[in-house]
């Protein structure tokens, strides 16, 4: 069950990047008003004002700072990558075990 939420949290993060992107508040000057409403979105919400992906801007506004959600991504296929090479190597020690 952790895997679905954790991979809809994603696709949330995306959506809310992408909607800050499609309303070109990614700047401080351009920043929108918006609260997240739905659960999965006040997860990614905080997720990334934790983060500092999403930052504020007075009065109540918000933007997306793209260097940070871009090394965000970055790292994240990072270890994404690494974790399939694991599991690569785990495999590849349980084959050669059998012979």
């Amino acid at each position: 069950m952790g895997v679905p939420i954790a991979a809809a949290i994603l696709r949330t993060e995306k959506d809310i990047a992408a909607a800050f992107r499609s309303a070109n508040a990614t700047s401080p000057e351009d920043a929108i008003n918006v609260h997240p409403h739905a659960p999965l979105e006040v997860i990614a919400w905080r997720k990334m004002t934790r983060r500092a992906i999403i930052r504020p801007a007075p009065p109540d506004r918000f933007y997306l700072h793209e260097e940070s959600w871009d090394r965000f991504v970055k790292v994240r296929r990072r270890m994404a990558m690494l974790m399939v090479g694991a599991a690569i190597l785990f495999a590849l020690g349980i084959l050669l075990r059998q012979r």
